[in-house]
């Protein structure tokens, strides 16, 4: 009886240490950076970290603001908002005390001018073809 009870024990022992070895590397690299950012759960992003977070394959999901909050851009709306950005990220971390595979981001001009050049290229081309200008 002993013995069935080491042998279960080393067993979960076993697969929980696999299952921590086979975990994805890029989840625990954002929880990590998650956990240790300053700004109450928000990873702020630069081109190469936005990259990353958002490349396939990935078992998680990301809600990233796009903004310009520098006052040498003007944006005022990029000012409203942030702090509901930031109030709603961190409600979700606290009621959900682990990352549950949803991490937050913040993404500003400021440190990212080629990924802003990219999505409004997308964008202007999506709307080209949407109103058949393409």
């Amino acid at each position: 009886m002993r013995s069935l009870a080491l042998i279960t024990g080393l067993l979960s022992l076993a697969s929980t240490l696999l299952s921590t070895a086979l975990a994805d590397p890029k989840l625990s690299k954002f929880a990590s950076l998650t956990t240790g950012s300053k700004s109450k759960g928000i990873l702020k992003l630069d081109d190469a970290l936005y990259t990353e977070l958002t490349t396939a394959p990935r078992n998680y999901s990301a809600v990233v603001l796009l903004t310009a909050l520098d006052q040498r851009f003007s944006c005022d709306l990029c000012q409203e908002f942030q702090p509901e950005y930031e109030l709603l990220a961190k409600s979700w971390i606290a009621k959900h005390k682990s990352s549950d595979g949803l991490f937050f981001g913040e993404l500003d001009f400021a440190n990212a001018k080629a990924t802003f050049q990219k999505v409004c290229w997308l964008y202007s081309s999506l709307v080209m073809v949407d109103w058949g200008l393409h």
